[in-house]
């Protein structure tokens, strides 16, 4: 089993401008994924920061895809993240015995 972060071109949540600060991440739009290359059970979520010091600011230009992946990870419950990723997964492997029901009683 594979994890990825997945983010697109919307998933960066900005202030344009912070004291002397430009574009500085306030909450970052994210899927989490379990795969095997054939099947992907996927979570979606997003990560909200405190703004940083002036000391600890990257500019956002300069953010790799490691560096972000590093915040989510020290604010997130990875092991939670990798289960529920997992029940994904196995929710679609094993579709084909599985069935919807309604309640077996009155409503």
């Amino acid at each position: 089993m594979k994890y990825n972060w997945i983010f697109n071109d919307q998933s960066f949540q900005c202030v344009k401008s912070l004291d002397d600060l430009k574009n500085v991440i306030e909450t970052i739009h994210w899927q989490y994924e379990a795969t095997d290359d054939i099947i992907s059970g996927v979570i979606i979520g997003c990560t909200g920061f405190a703004a940083p010091t002036e000391e600890e600011f990257i500019p956002f230009e300069e953010l790799t895809k490691d560096e972000i992946i590093s915040w989510l990870e020290a604010a997130n419950d990875i092991d939670y993240l990798k289960s529920a990723a997992e029940h994904e997964y196995n929710q679609i492997k094993n579709s084909e015995n599985q069935a919807v029901l309604p309640p077996p009683f009155e409503i």
